[in-house]
Parts: C-alpha cells; structure tokens; sequence
C-alpha cells in the first residue's frame, strides 16, 4: 500500500507536469501541490473543511523557508496569524509552481508586500482587501530597487540561471549587500536584515522532506 507520494519537480516541464500534480488523491499528496490544495493557498483557507478541520497541507519546501523566517524573528509572534509579516517587505527570486510562486502566496499571506522576480518579469503580490484574495499585479520596479527596499530576501534558483534572472547579481549584491542578497548556490536560502545585521540560511531545500513528514505524522508535530 502506498501511503503517500512526492515528485521531484520539473519532470517533463508545463501541462504535463500540471497533469501530474493534479491526479496525485489528496490523501497521498505529501507536498500540497495538487488542484484542491493549490486553492486553498491561493485563497488563503488553512483547513480542510470536511475533513474535521484538518490542516491544509503546503508545499514542503516553501514551508520550511517560511518555518525557517520564524526561528530567525521575521515573524512577529505578538500579532495575530496572518498579520505577522505585516509592514515587510520581501523579495523571491523564481516563480515556479512548486517553490517560487507558493511562497510569494504565502508570504502575502502572512502579510508581507512581495516582489516576484523571474526571467519573465517582476510581479508585487499583497493581501487582498477581500478576505481570502490575494491581490498580483505587474510593476516597473527593478531588481535593484526591490533590494533597496527588501527586508527578506529568498532565493530559489540556481546559479546558473542568475543572469537570466536579475542580471549581475553579483554587482548588487556589493551595492546593497546591507540589504541582504543571499548567495545562490543551487540551494534555497532565506536571510533578513534584522536591526542592520544580516542573518543568513542556505539550502533550505533540505529540510522539504523534514516539513513533508512533519506535515503528516499522526497529530502532527509541534512548529
């Protein structure tokens, strides 16, 4: 019998790999990516509603970037879930399907104003003023000014892929390096500039199979 199913993503690469993520039952869908799931992140519902409230599952390893922000204080635990990041300002380098784009939901989610950055263009994601919306739209903002204004920055891509990405990295990594560019050396990272000291995480992406497992231990395991 199987219990539980997790791909690792691209495989074939655009319809095909959608196909995938949807046929997965979402009772064995270990990362949270399947139709059912990617709905309820989008619109921000954090229980499965006939199902006892149980918790929604979400997408391994944009949760242990999010689990990882908690333990280095990006999340001010005093104010009440959902306005935690309120007043933050992140930048996410990606917007895949499986890392890049979840996570931008997420954080806006949580409050932050998020700058969306791929080949394709840079895209701002906040809350919505409707419960449960999230509010996307395109920018003429740069790399660079997003940097300047960044209190989060969060890489999820490799370094071959930098120059497609957001240019000469490495140039704006020395002009706002007080801002917190983290390298990119095939790994996630997280790191924030927390009372002008940076804080640092690489290679987030080992911890997805910790979050997957944490996500469905019976009863699950504590944060």
């Amino acid at each position: 019998r199987v219990h539980g199913i997790i791909i690792y993503y691209p495989i074939f690469g655009g319809p095909i790999d959608d196909y995938l993520r949807d046929v997965i039952g979402l009772e064995k869908d270990v990362e949270g990516l399947n139709h059912r799931y990617r709905y309820s992140l989008y619109h921000n519902i954090r229980t499965i509603d006939n199902d006892a409230g149980k918790k929604c599952v979400l997408p391994c390893t944009p949760l242990a970037v999010i689990k990882i922000m908690e333990y280095l204080g990006a999340y001010d635990r005093t104010r009440p879930v959902g306005h935690q990041l309120d007043g933050k300002v992140a930048v996410v380098f990606n917007r895949s399907e499986v890392v890049g784009r979840p996570l931008a939901a997420m954080l806006a989610n949580d409050g932050a104003l998020v700058y969306s950055v791929d080949i394709t263009g840079i895209l701002v994601y906040r809350r919505g003023r409707v419960k449960g919306t999230l509010k996307v739209e395109e920018t003429s903002v740069t790399p660079e000014k997003a940097l300047t204004e960044a209190d989060i920055v969060i890489s999820g891509t490799r370094r071959r892929d930098c120059a497609d990405i957001s240019g000469d990295l490495a140039e704006i990594r020395s002009r706002h390096c007080r801002r917190a560019l983290a390298e990119l050396q095939g790994g996630h990272v997280a790191r924030q500039e927390e009372r002008h000291r940076d804080q640092f995480l690489g290679h987030a992406g080992m911890h997805r199979v910790g979050m997957s497992v944490r996500a469905h231990m019976p009863g699950e395991v504590a944060a």
